[in-house]
């Protein structure tokens, strides 16, 4: 049995689109063209309930995803999905190459220095046009804003669960 955890979530659907029950993705992957490598998936919905679904077609356009699915073949069989994740088994997931990671696996780890000190957990990683900010939140509900470059961050110890940083003077103020 595939447990919650051993999805990856690689869309988000924004609507029905046309006469044939397609749907438009947002894509939340660098690779938008691994819809076309998907045979079957899972939709999610907000509340939790899961779908799924075998995929039909795939075309790309306008920054996004279109995705027909099968037996749902009308825009009002695929209205209710607005907003679900479009999720695969994490068997799935595209191979990294050395040094790189995936957000989902970020998110949770404890970030320590390299002096030994722990200053919180990492909450979120945000994505500006190339560069990526580690969001921790520390246990005195403060939050840290850490560039994910390697000038500040030495490790990343997935196993250990943790990030060791080298702060630089003011990074932590």
């Amino acid at each position: 049995m595939i447990l919650p955890d051993d999805f990856i979530t690689i869309g988000v659907v924004q609507k029905p689109r046309g006469l044939k029950g397609e749907l438009k993705i947002l894509p939340t992957t660098d690779h938008p063209e691994r819809f076309s490598q998907v045979e079957r998936l899972f939709l999610v919905s907000p509340e939790g309930e899961r779908l799924r679904a075998v995929v039909a077609g795939v075309r790309y356009g306008q920054g996004s995803v279109f995705l027909r699915l099968k037996n749902y073949e009308t825009p009002e069989s695929v209205a209710r999905f607005r907003g679900w994740e479009i999720r695969i088994p994490r068997s799935e997931a595209l191979p990294l190459q050395e040094d790189e990671f995936y957000i989902f696996d970020l998110i949770g780890l404890d970030v320590w220095t390299t002096g030994g000190e722990c200053i919180g957990t990492v909450a979120d990683v945000q994505v500006f046009a190339g560069n990526q900010l580690l969001c921790v939140n520390s246990p005195e509900k403060k939050e840290y804003l850490i560039p994910f470059v390697r000038e500040f961050v030495k490790e990343v110890l997935l196993q250990e669960g943790r990030i060791v940083i080298e702060p630089i003077e003011g990074l932590l103020d």
